[in-house]
């Protein structure tokens, strides 16, 4: 029974149970407690987090028409905390997805538009739906993705990639498609190129027909956990003018390209952990290839863009205002290959297939669609692993050391003390002045094992024995294709 002079909070709760009844609100919570809340607006209903802003003002708004006046901050925060109770012990458990979800052999995305709607994607084409079998949740910062279109081609796509090959073009339309598959693993998207060679602007079409935003592209995080929020709230994460990436973002990158979790406390309690999951294609964008580690590389899918003539640059408003016309259409080219996609994915097989072979098996899936023959998209893969392979080499201290020894000696074996002493003779600028050197064996041994996979790669193996014996063994590798 409520009281004789209910407060502002239970009057607001006793209306929001009627609504409730009346079926204009429902509260439920995810698999990991939690807590949202469907409201119903207009022809549509929509999905959202019980903390997020939305649902504050939402509350605010209804208040002020119970009550005649708004909510206090107190009152505001005994109705979440009533809701969300309510929401994680009485209300049902749904799944819940941000912006691409799969149900019953389809794909759907979220448009991110006022009324909610979504595409359907299935092996027979693509359709704009109301009342989507998914919940789709959002934050304040999503946007919406153009109406799509029915296109005639993937050329409305190219002529605004900057790409000089047909194999760049084809790897961009893979990573795309990926981005609006709702399971990973998900390759890393690196963009590099001199200034004037459309980085940025590339990195973010390709952001505004899959994952639109607020600030759709952002520095890199300092650390781990900012990242792994950015991860949770967004379906794909671009970073911007990238020149260095540390060891422990490396690392925190290659997680959330194949799946990972991050745990810390949560904000005033001693022990209450939050855990944040999240699995999500990457975009890097830099003048030189970001990825250094080989860990990462192996994830990455590297495009080096050429210079744009100044003949052919575009001011930004121009350039705006002709993918404000074309947008529509090339989301409609987008979802044409991702129905395709659905078509031939299951037939596709990949022979010595790389770490990514989820990625290499969506692009091969790709490359069917588009007329192309089999083995064009491994082709075009593995061209663009062994070019970001030899950047990691060329960029270690004692990568070209180590290549004149084997172009001279084709093999060595020995100490990692043994192996300095003779890197030392074959360097071409003497230890003191390379940057990077290393001071002692322990070092040395640390830097083979961190680039060996990219030595593989370009044909020398590097072994390590036993520690017992503690003896490295160079050699080339003859059959270079069982490397790739």
């Amino acid at each position: 029974m409520s009281p004789a002079n209910p407060t502002a909070a239970s009057s607001l709760i006793d209306y929001l149970e009627t609504m409730e009844s009346e079926g204009q609100i429902e509260l439920w919570h995810t698999e990991g407690n939690e807590p949202f809340m469907t409201v119903e607006i207009g022809n549509h209903k929509e999905n959202w987090r019980l903390q997020s802003e939305t649902i504050r003002l939402r509350l605010s708004e209804i208040s002020y028409n119970v009550n005649g006046r708004p909510l206090t901050d107190n009152a505001l925060k005994d109705v979440l905390s009533h809701l969300k109770s309510k929401a994680i012990f009485t209300g049902p458990q749904y799944s819940h997805s941000y912006r691409v979800a799969r149900h019953n052999g389809s794909i759907y995305i979220d448009i991110g538009d006022t009324d909610w709607q979504s595409i359907r994607v299935s092996q027979d084409g693509w359709e704009v739906i109301k009342n989507c079998p998914v919940r789709f949740s959002r934050t304040k910062h999503t946007r919406a993705l153009p109406y799509p279109e029915k296109s005639s081609g993937y050329e409305i796509l190219s002529k605004y990639l900057n790409v000089s090959e047909y194999k760049d073009l084809l790897l961009a339309f893979a990573f795309t498609v990926q981005c609006f598959l709702p399971e990973g693993p998900y390759p890393v998207f690196s963009l590099s190129g001199e200034q004037g060679s459309a980085k940025t602007s590339f990195a973010r079409i390709i952001v505004s027909l899959t994952d639109p935003k607020a600030a759709p592209l952002r520095p890199l995080p300092n650390n781990e956990r900012d990242l792994m929020i950015d991860a949770t709230t967004n379906q794909v994460l671009a970073f911007d003018n990238i020149s260095y990436i540390k060891a422990s973002m490396s690392d925190a990158l290659c997680r959330i390209s194949s799946g990972g979790g991050f745990s810390t406390r949560a904000l005033y309690t001693d022990n209450e952990p939050m855990i944040f999951e999240a699995q999500r294609p990457i975009i890097l964008t830099g003048i030189t290839e970001a990825a250094r580690r080989s860990d990462l590389v192996d994830r990455t899918v590297s495009v080096e863009l050429k210079p744009i003539r100044p003949e052919k640059r575009l001011s930004e408003s121009h350039l705006e205002a002709s993918l404000y016309r074309d947008r529509p259409q090339m989301l409609g080219a987008i979802l044409d290959m991702i129905s395709g996609y659905l078509r031939e994915i299951d037939n596709v097989q990949v022979e010595n297939p790389p770490r990514m072979i989820d990625f290499a098996k969506t692009g091969e899936a790709i490359a069917r669609t588009l007329g192309l023959a089999e083995g064009t998209f491994i082709e075009a893969y593995n061209s663009s692993q062994i070019g970001a392979n030899e950047n990691i080499v060329d960029g270690s201290p004692v990568g070209e050391t180590v290549r004149i020894l084997i172009r001279n000696e084709e093999s060595w074996v020995g100490t990692a003390q043994q192996l300095l002493y003779t890197l030392i003779g074959n360097s071409l600028e003497g230890p003191d002045r390379s940057p990077g050197w290393p001071k002692n064996a322990a070092r040395l041994s640390s830097i083979l094992r961190e680039i060996a996979p990219s030595f593989r790669s370009e044909g020398i193996n590097v072994e390590f024995d036993t520690p017992k014996r503690r003896h490295i063994t160079l050699s080339k590798i003859t059959d270079i294709s069982d490397t790739v």
